[in-house]
């Protein structure tokens, strides 16, 4: 519920710099994997995890509680959750839920890179691929989305 650790990672073929974040544990709240878990948790986890103090890794970290809720309720929304430079000085990522097949998010999809690469506003198909590779991954594991009836 605090921490969110990366348990599989590729590289892209032009990688300005890979960094390994297998097994490193960083806090829920300033990565997008970490903001999109975080958004679909139990009530308890997360009132638990917005009791704490958030920890500022960057003069970017959302460390405001209601800001942050904010973020979590817009994921909620749009199935994605993104930071800019939150964790550390030059990284955004995106980050979708992965869904099992009772429903619950157990894990998600995550691209990062470079914030001159993923800045904020842009690259809105990168949001479609990590939306689609989540929704790929939740539908093997047995998940089924409700369609609305409109």
């Amino acid at each position: 519920g605090d921490e969110i650790v990366p348990i599989e990672q590729a590289s892209g073929s032009n990688s300005v710099v890979s960094v390994n974040w297998l097994g490193r544990r960083t806090p829920v709240h300033c990565t997008a994997s970490g903001k999109v878990i975080l958004a679909f948790a139990d009530d308890a986890v997360l009132q638990r995890v917005l009791a704490q103090p958030l920890e500022r890794r960057t003069p970017r970290t959302v460390v405001d509680r209601g800001e942050l809720e904010a973020q979590l309720a817009e994921a909620r929304e749009t199935g994605f959750a993104r930071t800019y430079e939150e964790l550390e000085t030059g990284l955004d990522a995106i980050a979708a839920p992965v869904h099992a097949g009772d429903g619950k998010v157990v894990a998600a999809v995550d691209v990062s890179g470079p914030a001159h690469r993923l800045r904020e506003g842009g690259r809105p198909e990168l949001i479609r691929l990590t939306r689609d590779a989540a929704a790929e991954l939740s539908r093997r594991m047995g998940y089924r989305a409700r369609r609305s009836i409109s």
